[in-house]
């Protein structure tokens, strides 16, 4: 059995349970209520980053890749399979770099999660209220990993949003698949090893490219495990795991501490309005859409939690 660097000998497997288990009626209805700003600033953002070069760029290297599937590529007119459209939509939402922030734990989650969400929710047509919790999940994981490993990673030089945003992505996947907990832990070993990035990335296009690579990553991680691909099933905890990797064999406990209690990304206490995040959005979005297309995209979000599928939000883009 390997040697763990934390007391706790199951972290990924709690997290894994976590993930998988968490009912929609157990998030508190404030965490609800900012997860939906959040989603609308994300898709603004990732709506203003269609005219940007880097997102043209990943979306004519996809286009050419010839892939298949139900997903958005927003702003580029064409569907891809959904890890793909999450790389491509992960770099339009974080190019801009006006993203939201968990202060806490440095790092930006919603330009990869939202994305994946989305992207994953066409695919498997999802509820809106489905894809939702599974933001909020996703959110979760990459936030608390983040608490298990900071500030060493930041200082070391890892680039926090491109390797914990791929845990984040793969337990939002992995939950709108319907992964079991053992796939879902299976799906954390497999993202561990994707998971990189490098502060120096900072200010050029292969950090908005982080976002949406670790999308993609975590994605087809999870896609992975739903067919029976294995990873290491205590990859956070283990010898030579991700604690001792990426945080020189912290103690992992802090992962755990707090899990969903509060829910990371939305502590601070005065959170946007969704008066204020709508005129962000209007601000974003009206430069690629007509003023009717954007107060469609508002009202539909405003009832996000009772569509029966996602693809009704995402047909407008």
């Amino acid at each position: 059995m390997a040697t763990v660097t934390s007391s706790r000998a199951a972290i990924t497997a709690c997290l894994a349970r976590f993930a998988v288990s968490i009912r929609a009626d157990d998030i508190p209805p404030d965490v609800v209520t900012h997860a939906k700003r959040s989603f609308l600033h994300t898709l603004g953002l990732a709506i203003a980053g269609t005219v940007e070069t880097a997102p043209r760029i990943l979306g004519e290297q996809v286009r050419e890749l010839g892939l298949k599937g139900e997903s958005t590529i927003i702003g580029q007119a064409f569907r891809c399979d959904a890890a793909h459209a999450a790389l491509v939509n992960g770099a339009a939402a974080d190019i801009i770099d006006e993203r939201d922030t968990s202060v806490g734990h440095k790092t930006p989650p919603s330009v990869t999660i939202a994305p994946t969400g989305w992207a994953v929710g066409e695919q498997t047509h999802a509820s809106g209220a489905d894809v939702l919790a599974a933001q909020i999940v996703g959110t979760e994981v990459a936030n608390k990993i983040g608490a298990g490993v900071k500030p060493g990673l930041q200082l070391r030089g890892w680039h926090p949003l491109a390797i914990l945003n791929t845990f984040g992505a793969a337990a939002t996947a992995g939950r709108l698949l319907g992964l079991d907990a053992p796939r879902m832990q299976n799906a954390f070993g497999i993202a561990a090893g994707e998971a990189s990035g490098m502060r120096v990335a900072i200010g050029t296009m292969a950090n908005a490219m982080g976002a949406g690579r670790s999308a993609r990553d975590g994605i087809r991680a999870a896609i992975l495990a739903s067919m029976g691909f294995t990873g290491p099933m205590d990859v956070l905890e283990a010898r030579d795991g991700f604690l001792q990797t990426f945080g020189d064999g912290v103690n992992g406990d802090p992962i755990l501490d707090h899990l969903a209690a509060p829910f990371g990304p939305w502590e601070p206490s005065n959170p946007p309005t969704w008066t204020d995040v709508v005129a962000k959005f209007r601000g974003n979005a009206e430069t690629t859409m007509s003023a009717a297309d954007v107060d469609a995209v508002v009202a539909t979000v405003e009832r996000l939690e009772e569509l029966d599928d996602i693809r009704t939000l995402m047909r407008l883009l």
